[in-house]
């Protein structure tokens, strides 16, 4: 009897599960010696396999939260690409002004020409690594891991206007008009003199 209530609490069970879409037949209508033990060994079989059906599904995950993951893993890889690209000698002078005035920048600068996109790309856009260094402008490009194809570049440039000494501009570029056109995000200013180059660290 104690087989039978079970046998009859499993296919409830898995129906639930299932949506009605599996119902194993068990052998309720048997009795206990009519019953093929091989059919048991089936249906249990049945059972792993919803179990694996049940845990394959991934998990739903709204475009407000995905926008939020991305925007948080920016800040961190923004801030450490320039610093890799700024070097210990000119990190320590201009890190902070960075991170204070230019780093938000380059955030919301991502975040807003984010906002059209569609989950699946959010999910697959991802970070150049290793900066170059000497006297180039990039920093990193934000790409679709997909296709290798550039979403944003972020770059700084050095300026020395006459008198004013020398500066780096911050500055981006987007493939929403095939990275033509020059986007500034902000300056800081370095001194009279000429700054080292990049990575320069002692």
């Amino acid at each position: 009897m104690v087989v039978l209530l079970f046998r009859k609490f499993l296919v409830t069970l898995i129906a639930i599960f299932t949506f009605g879409l599996i119902i194993p037949d068990l052998g309720i209508d048997q009795k206990p010696d009519e019953i093929n033990p091989s059919a048991i060994g089936v249906e249990e079989n049945k059972a792993t396999d919803l179990e694996e059906v049940l845990h394959s599904y991934p998990e739903t995950v709204t475009k407000p939260e995905v926008v939020e993951r991305f925007i948080a893993n920016t800040y961190v890889k923004a801030n450490e690409l320039a610093k890799s690209k700024f070097g210990s000698v000119i990190d320590q002078k201009i890190g902070a002004s960075f991170e204070n005035e230019i780093l938000p920048k380059i955030v919301e600068t991502v975040k807003l020409a984010s906002v059209d996109l569609d989950v699946d790309t959010l999910q697959h856009l991802t970070f150049t690594s290793n900066p170059p260094g000497g006297l180039t402008e990039k920093i990193f490009n934000i790409y679709d891991e997909r296709t290798g194809k550039d979403f944003l570049k972020f770059h700084v440039r050095r300026e020395n206007p006459p008198k004013q000494g020398h500066f780096f501009s911050f500055h981006y570029h987007t493939n929403a008009d095939s990275f033509e056109n020059h986007y500034e995000i902000g300056k800081i200013f370095w001194d009279k003199n000429t700054p080292p180059k990049w990575k320069k660290t002692a």
